[in-house]
């Protein structure tokens, strides 16, 4: 009732089409923005290869440092789980945020049943989320960053 696009005066939705389903102003800002993420996404493909990879190496370059890894079979999220031996998650979180600059997740996600199964609880573990737009050199300073933690 009321609103009825362009005959405002009227309590319901004009008898006539397509106006009758037309209330409203349309969204066009929004069908805009769509169009152009599209048209990105077009433009810029992308490669989940390549994503996966720097998932894997990540990952590895964990276990290598010391890290005891959630290991995810394909396909997956690039998402890595992992604790630090000694070293606290909330605290790990801390220290990759003020000393390092890396923002990362830390403790049970909102999914404390799992962390049982997981072995990672009551603390949780550490999360860190890779997207299309991560770069390797984000990779290899996370690696360093991690290491020196466990120094």
């Amino acid at each position: 009732m009321g609103g009825t696009g362009i005959h405002s005066d009227l309590d319901e939705m004009p008898t006539e089409m397509p106006i009758r389903f037309e209330a409203g102003t349309p969204n066009d800002a929004s069908f805009a923005g769509l169009t152009s993420a599209l048209k990105w996404q077009k433009d810029n493909p992308f490669d989940p290869d390549e994503l996966n990879n720097k998932i894997e190496r990540l990952s590895s370059g964990l276990i290598e440092a010391g890290a005891k890894v959630v290991r995810i079979s394909s396909p997956r999220t690039p998402v890595v789980s992992f604790t630090l031996p000694g070293v606290e998650t909330e605290e790990a979180g801390e220290i990759l945020f003020k000393s390092f600059d890396i923002v990362c997740r830390t403790g049970l996600h909102c999914a404390p049943l799992i962390h049982s199964f997981l072995e990672t609880g009551p603390q949780g573990n550490i999360r860190f989320s890779l997207s299309r737009f991560t770069t390797e050199e984000e990779v290899d300073y996370a690696l360093s960053a991690i290491r020196s933690v466990l120094e």
